[in-house]
């Protein structure tokens, strides 16, 4: 199988999403929607439909590296599947229309503002870890047992193609070999992916031709719980206070860079209930009245932030089901390695017993 172009994927990688949006143009494409709310369209003459979406997690990021056996980007989620929709699944001969969107990580894909009076046999999303692939709610028998004679099919809550039942064909997410989504570790095992993308090409020429239908159906959609499966619940994409690692990886000490500056152990963090940040100043917003809670003429809330002088909507709140907080100062901690904190940035014990007594 031919190697990825490491220089065109880590292109995409860090490229702004306008950008991606404009080559999808130049590919013969058209762009659909009102800024900040859009989806690009790529008719190749296919009766396959692909989808990834163009934004991430850690919009303003460019980082981006690579050894023999794996790439390093927070952005491979999901820039990696705009990379092969876009670029390399043409050079494998896989033949696909291309559905670009935004807004996927905010719970808010533009995947669902796409029609089309094309007729697809099965859509795919290039959108998931590891090896695996999910159907969400296309689980018909037939379509099923096509994907079991190639893919091990698990559990998944939501993506792009949640949001395309009205296009009544079955669809699926494939797993692209990336691992630690959602955190500025994430990385794509590149064995994994070529593995992937060989079993995905013996499937899309065995049933190229093949219509998997699909009844949509009725589901009550909770837009917060679009990070739920990595540990915690969040409404705003960006993460402010912490750098999110997986469940295995959560015991790695604190260290507390806004207040005390002191590396924590787990039994130096308190946990506390739900609380609201506001997604510009990490800072603690709240609906009692010494906050201003504000009810709009539309009836929605807005809540005002004390830091940054202004109103909020609830689209503007990181929502936590817990947070941990510095037991020596009361600030909001950051989860890193030891070794990216220098001994320049550690407070002494005598700074501790002078700023927090």
């Amino acid at each position: 199988m031919k190697k990825i172009s490491r220089k065109k994927l880590r292109r995409r990688c860090v490229q702004p999403i306008h950008k991606i949006f404009q080559d999808c143009v130049k590919m013969g494409g058209t762009i659909h929607g009102n800024l900040f709310d859009q989806h690009a369209f790529i008719d190749r003459g296919s009766k396959i439909l692909v989808v990834a979406h163009a934004d991430t997690v850690f919009p303003n990021c460019t980082k981006y590296w690579g050894g023999i056996k794996r790439v390093y980007s927070p952005n491979l989620d999901d820039r990696l599947g705009v990379y092969l929709a876009l670029d390399y699944l043409p050079v494998l001969g896989i033949n696909v229309d291309v559905l670009i969107t935004e807004n996927e990580e905010m719970g808010q894909s533009t995947a669902k503002n796409f029609t089309t009076d094309k007729k697809y046999n099965w859509i795919v999303g290039l959108d998931r870890r590891g090896t695996e692939c999910v159907t969400y709610d296309y689980d018909s028998e037939d379509w099923e047992s096509a994907l079991r004679d190639y893919f091990d099919i698990e559990y998944g809550k939501v993506s792009d193609i949640s949001d395309m039942q009205d296009l009544k064909v079955s669809a699926f997410n494939l797993g692209i070999g990336y691992h630690s989504a959602h955190s500025k570790k994430c990385y794509c095992k590149l064995s994994e992916l070529y593995e992937q993308l060989k079993t995905f090409k013996k499937f899309y020429f065995k049933n190229y031709n093949n219509f998997f239908s699909h009844s949509p159906r009725v589901i009550p959609y909770y837009p917060q719980r679009h990070w739920g499966e990595y540990g915690r619940d969040y409404i705003a994409p960006i993460p402010l206070n912490r750098e999110y690692m997986e469940q295995d990886e959560a015991d790695f000490p604190y260290f507390c860079s806004r207040g005390c500056r002191a590396v924590l152990d787990e039994d130096e963090v308190i946990e506390e209930d739900r609380v609201l940040l506001c997604c510009h100043c990490g800072q603690e917003v709240s609906k009692n009245n010494s906050f201003a809670t504000i009810c709009t003429a539309e009836g929605n809330f807005v809540f005002w932030c004390k830091e940054c002088e202004k109103c909020l909507t609830d689209n503007e709140l990181d929502l936590y089901n817990a947070i941990e907080r510095c037991g020596i100062c009361g600030n909001i901690p950051d989860l890193l390695h030891e070794s990216e904190v220098g001994e320049e940035d550690l407070a002494s014990p005598q700074e501790h017993l002078e700023n927090f007594g």
